[in-house]
């Protein structure tokens, strides 16, 4: 996996903007509500 990037859709629907270094509290939150969810994920069946 990449680098995490963070966008306010709300503001900047072009990405254009990415708020990593100015909400890092808020791409932490994200990032643990991720991996909670992708824990819960089945493996993929197939590899690419």
């Amino acid at each position: 996996m990449g680098s995490w990037e963070l966008y306010d859709l709300g503001k900047d629907l072009g990405d254009k903007t990415n708020l990593v270094s100015k909400e890092p509290e808020k791409l932490q939150e994200l990032k643990a509500a991720w991996e909670k969810m992708n824990a819960k994920m089945a493996d993929p069946v197939w590899l690419p």
